[in-house]
């Protein structure tokens, strides 16, 4: 019986948004006494990578830029999993878990774990075939994590996966990383992008149509007819980068628009809205809403997938309709007109993400999933930590 279980996470990018936020969390937060990690990207190397080897983890970039490099991904994958005698291999999003079920197939081993990051965003936005591929993924890997009941739901009554073979383990986050800035730190990170006293309606997120942006940038043309000091702020890079960008000049928003790409450190970003909105169509979850949350934030969100099992509609936040630019509006004329409601939204949810997602019992979860698949096989010994 080994002493400790070798884990090889597997996903597709090598930049660091939310599923490779997750990644990090359980870098920290897993137990090394019992389970060794190292990681793995289809992508090329970036800063997933380079993170993960200054905590000392070891790492490989399958170097995968396009579908074409699919055969030689594949078959470096399959070397990797010859070579490294891994007792689990966690995958994570469509690409990776695919690929990774079919090597699994080809060097029969190891037990496979997989987590759901999304809910119908193949219904909404994908092929015919991932509709097929994603469920036939699901139903082959040894032990599903979805990330909200959300998820589940749509694993079961769309893909026929079965509901024993899922669990729900909720995202959790780091509250040692996402404190509020202070008044001067914010004031100076707003004077670097010419702000002062203007109002900060922000989001996070890939520019991809799941994440709504168009419907918040047409609700941003009537807000600045009530406010006409209210700024859009984006923190994100996408394929819809140039169509945002059409889209706020036809509407008049060309200096009420700040689309800021990719950035890493994401928490200076977020502690310049004055409002934090996630007006997604399609979400698993929504890991920058705890991050708002964290930050003291009023969060408006769409009543999708995970959501409303992270937002108490009236409570820690309020919940819109998706695809809904009038209610958007509506809502965040709302927040900035009544302060002090938007206050008493904030202050609950900050209470809130504290007590229910704490990063340390989401990777306490995650581990109690390894150990029981690997008892199950003799394989390695329970994890006496407690997190």
């Amino acid at each position: 019986m080994k002493a400790r279980a070798k884990l090889l996470h597997l996903t597709t990018d090598s930049r660091i948004a939310g599923t490779e936020n997750l990644l990090l969390d359980l870098a920290k937060y897993t137990d090394s006494k019992c389970f060794e990690l190292e990681f793995a990207t289809l992508a090329p190397r970036g800063p997933l990578q380079d993170q993960l080897e200054a905590q000392g983890f070891r790492t490989h970039a399958l170097d995968a830029r396009s579908i074409k490099d699919t055969p030689q991904t594949l078959s470096k994958l399959v070397g990797l999993l010859r070579s490294g005698d891994y007792d689990l291999l966690h995958s994570h999003l469509f690409h990776a878990t695919a690929l990774g079920q079919v090597a699994c197939a080809l060097v029969k081993r190891p037990i496979t774990v997989m987590t759901r990051h999304y809910s119908d965003l193949m219904y909404l936005f994908g092929s015919p075939v991932q509709w097929r591929l994603d469920g036939i993924v699901a139903r082959r890997v040894d032990q599903v994590i979805a990330i909200s009941q959300g998820v589940r739901h749509v694993m079961v009554q769309r893909e026929r996966v079965p509901a024993r073979r899922i669990s729900v383990i909720y995202n959790g986050i780091d509250l040692g990383k996402w404190q509020p800035l202070s008044k001067e730190e914010t004031r100076a990170n707003r004077s670097e992008l010419g702000l002062k006293d203007e109002i900060v309606i922000g989001a996070v997120g890939t520019l991809h149509p799941r994440k709504g942006h168009r419907h918040l940038i047409l609700a941003t043309a009537h807000i600045v007819r009530n406010h006409p000091n209210a700024r859009l702020l984006i923190v994100g890079e996408g394929v819809l980068r140039e169509e945002l960008l059409a889209q706020a000049r036809a509407l008049g928003l060309e200096d009420k628009l700040i689309l800021a790409g990719y950035q890493t450190d994401v928490r200076r970003w977020m502690g310049m809205m004055d409002i934090f909105v996630q007006p997604s169509v399609e979400e698993g979850f929504g890991l920058t809403i705890l991050e708002a949350m964290a930050l003291g934030k009023p969060i408006i969100a769409t009543n999708v997938g995970g959501i409303p099992e992270v937002i108490e509609d009236g409570v820690t936040g309020k919940l819109v309709g998706p695809a809904d630019a009038r209610s958007l509006s509506a809502t965040i004329l709302r927040c900035l007109e009544q302060p002090e409601w938007a206050k008493s939204l904030s202050e609950a949810a900050t209470k809130v993400v504290a007590e229910r997602f704490r990063v340390q019992d989401m990777a306490y979860s995650y581990q109690l999933i390894y150990e029981q698949l690997l008892s199950r096989n003799g394989s390695t010994q329970r994890s006496e930590a407690q997190i």
